[in-house]
């Protein structure tokens, strides 16, 4: 009986996967021939064993791959082996383990490496030319370059989960000092050699021959125009440095499958591998995963590790009900090129999905007050909004409205709060919940968006953008040239040029590539917004003589004050939005590079 149960399990499992790759052949295929992909793999991993596997493109059986975030997965694994030895502790100060550098004790509480690995460290992840190179040469001990890298401490651990590539940084310096051990090779010979991921590498930058095996790719730039994508490597070689194949790939999901054993060896417990997973609840209450992602679709919840770096798309799911696995990469001007197949394989795993129905909820008794209390609007605290990156994310603000029956509308959604904080919705039942700050004002939500004023926002920002050149060109059209003029001509020019400078520099340098750093004409471009404070200050002194000398003979006095103080606010706008090169030199400067 328990053989023909196997025969049915493994028959059921090959069909599904056939079907699986029936649909993904003809979305690559369709994809390669638009040519916005040039090689794609797909895989289904079902109770351990590898089911189907195919390769379409230019993609091969042993072609190596940019694998991005994945990097983080393996490194919460390499965590967990020394946290298993009693070399390390999950929740004591990292400072204690730290030898190469210290955290800055900028905030009252201290950094563990529980934080680190779950992203509730408050360590910032900046984004224009963070971490990211594409230079030759070798990669310094990563302990050395998160001493030079380290980013600014925003938030108290443990109050948001503000993803951070350089949180991961640190764990791997964490490894570095506790093992005396460069990360790469320790991830070698206690990871990758462990789990059978023998093609695999953390080096950075490849050898030359390696660089060569690896798919090659496209990327789009801000112009639509596609150009081959390089290689980026990423200093934070713990957060995203990992070089692998698709078949090393598929061992590391057997292992996650295989409940930390993979090929006969028991590299993890079974009970260390279900606190990377997030089986058991963290502290808070909450459930918690070190270098994964947790998450519901189509009724189904799974396990998510992946990531996107230049043109390399990696999407790892499992569905532990159904022990079965999709992973699937891309070498892809976009992402959309592996998620838009994950909904069409799902429905032929799981099928259709269900409609949602009505939930019925009791409203909390001061409902209305609570939602009056929660409206506005709010970043996600996932992007960057601390340098020129947030210049590009003006779009992914997250509006929370009041509706006048208590309820709230909030992502398409309407939601009922059912607690003073908590709000459930109507639909599917979901929950969401905002927090105070020390003073009470609410300030995130979900813990996971923080609240912004409304002139902050990215609508709010578009709209003074066209509104500073649309007055800027009155200001020249309305004031004919002539000495008494120039103080108010120089100034609108000045402002005209900068913003439609600035704005071509960033299309021609292709928001995506700026992680590299701000090519010289885009720093040109903002550097000429520093000296417009200065022309300003010379409209200012010129208007204050034409009043005091009850002149103003290039417009009415009231006029003339206006205009001037509507040009100003265009200082606080480009400081605001960082549309300088102040920023930029500053980091220089920090750095050294």
């Amino acid at each position: 009986m328990a053989k023909l149960l196997i025969v049915l399990l493994a028959a059921a499992a090959l069909a599904s996967a056939q079907a699986g790759r029936a649909i993904a052949e003809p979305h690559y295929r369709r994809l390669i021939d638009r040519r916005v992909v040039t090689g794609a793999y797909f895989a289904e991993v079902a109770h351990g064993a590898v089911v189907e596997t195919a390769a379409f493109g230019n993609a091969r059986p042993d072609s190596l791959w940019r694998a991005a975030s994945t990097s983080k997965a393996l490194t919460a694994v390499g965590i967990m082996r020394l946290v298993e030895r009693g070399q390390l502790d999950l929740d004591v100060d990292v400072n204690r383990y730290l030898k190469s550098l210290k955290v800055p004790a900028t905030k009252s509480k201290a950094i563990t490496l529980r934080h680190l690995l779950t992203h509730s460290s408050g360590l910032d992840d900046p984004f224009v030319g963070s971490g990211f190179l594409a230079a030759d040469g070798e990669q310094a001990h990563l302990a050395n370059v998160m001493k030079i890298w380290l980013p600014a401490r925003l938030y108290e651990p443990g109050e948001v989960r503000l993803y951070s590539n350089f949180g991961y940084g640190l764990a791997g310096a964490v490894i570095e000092d506790v093992t005396g051990k460069r990360y790469e090779d320790f991830m070698d010979s206690e990871v990758l050699e462990p789990l059978g991921m023998n093609h695999s590498t953390f080096q950075q930058p490849l050898p030359r021959e390696s660089e060569q095996s690896i798919v090659p790719s496209i990327e789009r730039s801000a112009l639509g125009a596609m150009h081959p994508a390089d290689i980026i490597y990423h200093r934070a070689t713990s957060a995203g440095g990992l070089t692998t194949t698709f078949a090393d790939l598929l061992c590391f999901v057997r292992f996650v499958q295989g409940g930390g054993l993979v090929n006969g060896r028991q590299i993890l417990r079974p009970d260390t591998l279900s606190r990377i997973l997030g089986a058991k609840a963290s502290q808070s209450g909450g459930e918690e995963s070190y270098g994964f992602g947790i998450g519901t679709s189509r009724g189904q919840r799974y396990w998510y590790a992946g990531g996107d770096l230049g043109g390399y798309h990696t999407v790892l799911l499992w569905f532990p009900e159904h022990d079965r696995a999709l992973v699937t990469m891309a070498a892809s001007a976009s992402n959309l090129a592996t998620w838009n197949l994950v909904p069409e394989i799902m429905q032929s795993w799981f099928g259709p999905e269900k409609q949602s129905t009505a939930v019925p909820i009791t409203p909390f008794a001061g409902a209305r007050q609570s939602a009056a209390r929660v409206a506005g609007t709010y970043r996600p605290l996932r992007y960057p909004h601390h340098d020129l990156g947030k210049t590009f994310t003006v779009t992914m603000d997250q509006s929370v409205r009041a509706n006048s029956d208590g309820s709230i509308a909030y992502a398409g959604g309407r939601w009922i709060a059912v607690e003073s904080l908590r709000f459930r919705n109507v639909t599917d039942g979901r929950d969401v919940t905002f927090q105070t700050d020390s003073t009470g004002q609410i300030r995130f939500l979900n813990r996971e968006s923080e609240r912004i004023a409304w002139y902050k926002s990215g609508s709010a920002a578009m709209v003074f953008y066209f509104c500073f050149i649309l007055l800027s060109v009155f200001v020249l059209w309305r004031n004919p040239r002539g000495e008494d003029a120039r103080p108010i001509r120089w100034t609108a020019a000045a402002i005209l040029m900068h913003s439609v400078f600035w704005l071509g520099a960033v299309l021609a340098a292709d928001p995506q590539r700026l992680i590299l750093g701000n090519p010289w004409y885009l720093t040109i471009a903002l550097a000429f917004g520093a000296g417009i404070p200065l022309v300003w200050a010379f409209l200012v002194a010129s208007t204050c003589r034409g009043l005091a000398k009850r002149s103003s003979p290039t417009a009415h006095p009231l006029s003339l004050v206006l205009t001037t103080l509507g040009l100003g606010l265009y200082i606080p706008f480009t400081a605001y939005w960082q549309l300088t090169a102040l920023p930029a030199f500053e980091a220089i400067l920090r750095h050294g590079s």
